[in-house]
């Protein structure tokens, strides 16, 4: 069965879909999409279809495209984009679609894995293995998937790094003495709250109920809006942060800005291995030791799914001991 799609360029590609045939092309009116597709379709009805020679583009084009028409659409992209330019950067990215075989995406996740961890390695391949799949599926670009036939690197282990106390009045004492006085505050909203950097940096007093001790957030990364309660820790500190005739951004910092600000503060500090995102971790795991179950975590944090939450909850075994008695 054949169906017409009107492209952004003002073109009509047909494709056509019948008795296991499956084959496309592009056409500048939808009168000549038709009249090619009635032709094709009457060739396979009495077997004398003869598939076409078709040029299919290299996986650097097919990269583009995927950025240009999926990544971009994407709430949080930054890595897929960073993944997208290291595989553009590879010698494969140059090769035809037909020419890359399952032994070619071996050797790249060979390549991959000598300066990446595993997880990584793993992410970027699947990452190439879906780009095949919206090829073949939503492009109309005849191609098999070659990820399909080589191993997987095993997923990588997730982070369990924890602050601990030292850690956490060292980050406080300097963020105190920072020139700006917004990262001691942004610091200890994450550590109080669980919420995203990008979640922090993007909250408007608007959002602030601090009568009712929620902030609401909207259209969050997993696609839901959530409300996040205040420990009365965070209610004191954003009593204090709040202007008169308060309205707009709470923070003035931009997503660079901040990872600018963090890296210096850990240097000065000789905090080492400690990601912003690892604060988002340190305030899931307190959630639990404070009591409280994966459901009300989840409701908190915004993890989609129980299951998430399992690489967060690595518990203060001396807590756990005098639970224990």
């Amino acid at each position: 069965m054949a169906s017409f799609t009107k492209l952004k360029s003002g073109k009509w590609r047909a494709q056509i879909r019948k008795d296991g045939v499956y084959t496309s092309k592009t056409f500048t009116t939808k009168t000549a999409a038709r009249t090619w597709a009635q032709r094709i379709e009457v060739a396979i009805e009495t077997g004398e279809y003869q598939a076409e020679q078709v040029q299919l583009p290299t996986l650097g084009k097919l990269l583009d495209r995927y950025e240009t028409e999926i990544t971009s659409k994407k709430k949080s992209n930054k890595a897929e984009r960073s993944r997208l330019r290291t595989l553009h950067a590879d010698e494969l990215a140059k090769q035809p679609l037909e020419r890359i075989t399952a032994p070619d995406i071996a050797a790249l996740r060979d390549r991959l894995a000598k300066t990446r961890s595993s997880g990584t390695v793993r992410l970027m391949i699947a990452l190439i293995s879906h780009i095949y799949t919206v090829a073949r599926k939503e492009w109309a670009i005849p191609v098999a998937n070659p990820v399909m036939d080589i191993r997987k690197p095993p997923p990588g282990r997730a982070r369990d790094r924890r602050l601990s106390y030292a850690e956490t009045a060292q980050l406080f004492r300097l963020g105190r003495q920072h020139r700006n006085p917004e990262l001691l505050i942004i610091i200890r909203l994450a550590i109080e709250t669980g919420m995203r950097q990008g979640e922090i940096l993007g909250l408007t007093w608007e959002a602030v109920d601090l009568d009712s001790r929620i902030i609401h957030l909207k259209d969050t990364k997993n696609g839901s809006d959530r409300g996040v309660p205040l420990s009365r820790k965070a209610l004191r500190m954003l009593r204090h942060h709040k202007p008169d005739n308060a309205k707009g951004s709470l923070f003035s910092y931009t997503g660079d800005g901040l990872r600018a600000s963090w890296k210096k503060l850990l240097k000065k500090g000789s905090i080492e291995g400690l990601r912003f995102h690892d604060l988002r971790h340190e305030a899931t795991s307190r959630l639990f030791e404070k009591g409280l179950d994966s459901m009300e975590v989840a409701a908190i944090t915004g993890h989609k799914t129980l299951q998430m939450l399992k690489r967060y909850t690595h518990l203060n075994a001396g807590k756990l001991a005098d639970k224990l008695g």
